[in-house]
């Protein structure tokens, strides 16, 4: 094996395919190895989730844990971690609470949370909700586990997060 030591690659300057380096069809740039290092805006990397789990429910009006989590491990501790999260609930429709969720990192909760509910059906007014967010503080390159939390916005209101298999998790990483 050879191996061939640049610090610089660069394509010719001119022709049909001008400052471009080719790897042909049939080879590989295998970089297993070492590091490829993205440039800002691609995705690093993605992790997701479809859980199964047990069923929460709360009548509280503080946010608790809904059980429905997902980690990752930053390659770079300035990158941007997009959230996204699909949740089948239920909820009683005998008082005029409203759903209310929220994104945590860790115990903490991030500010940048955007929620929509999906479809109605008769009866216990079953929805699937989707929650998203982003951030963008995380400062590390440790394992991150992102939950969402949820809260009555009214007393006497139950809602019961449904941990099944149209519950799904992705968390992306994003080159700042």
């Amino acid at each position: 094996m050879s191996t061939l030591h640049v610090e610089n690659l660069k394509g010719l300057s001119s022709g049909g395919n001008a400052n471009k380096i080719i790897v042909p069809s049939g080879q590989t740039l295998d970089t297993s190895a070492g590091v490829l290092t993205p440039s800002a805006g691609q995705v690093v990397q993605c992790v997701s989730r479809d859980d199964a789990r047990s069923h929460i429910a709360t009548t509280s009006t503080s946010h608790v844990s809904s059980g429905v989590s997902c980690s990752i491990t930053p390659k770079f501790a300035n990158s941007i971690i997009v959230i996204d999260f699909h949740i089948p609930m239920t909820h009683t429709p005998n008082s005029n609470g409203q759903l209310v969720p929220r994104l945590y990192r860790g115990t903490t909760a991030l500010s940048s949370t955007n929620y929509s509910q999906g479809y109605h059906t008769d009866g216990n007014q079953y929805q699937n909700i989707t929650v998203q967010g982003r951030d963008a503080g995380h400062n590390s390159t440790s394992s991150l586990t992102y939950e969402v939390y949820f809260r009555s916005s009214g007393g006497g209101q139950t809602f019961l997060v449904h941990n099944t298999s149209e519950t799904h998790i992705r968390l992306w990483e994003i080159k700042a």
